[in-house]
């Protein structure tokens, strides 16, 4: 099994319209990762700038996507399940990840392809925190919060979802490193 933690910094909030401006995978299990500026080929807005600090300067020089499909393929090449862990997984960023691989095929088998949303995972596990958002779970476990950009965003979600798996450890009879080797568990506890 694989399991990547990943963020990704768009345009907007709609997959089908929006574009990703900005993309980090981290491998877990390994420590690798992917990353990059994407150049939308179309203005941001001042709001996206305000919220990310990527400016249309920085993007005008970036990379299209799809001189990002090829290094984005080879990290994905496997066939086993693979695990994508994202913040708000399930609201956002799964959504741009499945209209990416519908249009360029980057992994070798979607079926299986699985996603974990840190958010459900967290309400269950710490149901008094009093907000769910990145930044406020990153503060209640000491973890420098990412900022909105997708490498700071995503190494904080490692080390948040890492923290969440040490809570379930104390509630489960699972341990830490069977939570990190097997996502399924994590998964199905879920979903």
């Amino acid at each position: 099994m694989k399991i990547f933690v990943y963020d990704f910094e768009t345009t907007g909030l709609n997959p089908f319209h929006d574009k990703i401006i900005d993309f980090c995978f981290y491998d877990l299990l390994i420590g690798k990762k992917v990353e990059g500026l994407v150049n939308p080929e179309r203005e941001i807005s001042s709001k996206i700038t305000e919220i990310t600090g990527i400016t249309n300067e920085q993007l005008s020089v970036a990379e299209s996507i799809e001189h990002h499909i090829q290094k984005l393929r080879d990290f994905f090449n496997t066939e086993d399940p693979i695990y994508c862990v994202a913040h708000n997984g399930d609201g956002f960023d799964k959504h741009f990840l499945n209209e990416l691989h519908k249009k360029f095929t980057i992994f070798k088998n979607k079926d299986n392809v699985y996603h974990i949303d840190t958010i459900p995972l967290s309400k269950k596990y710490i149901p008094d925190q009093y907000s769910f958002k990145l930044v406020s779970l990153c503060k209640r476990f000491g973890i420098q919060p990412g900022g909105h950009r997708a490498y700071t965003d995503t190494n904080a979600l490692q080390k948040l979802y890492k923290h969440l798996l040490r809570i379930i450890e104390t509630k489960t009879d699972y341990s830490y490193d069977y939570l990190l080797n097997n996502p399924n568990v994590v998964y199905n506890i879920i979903y």
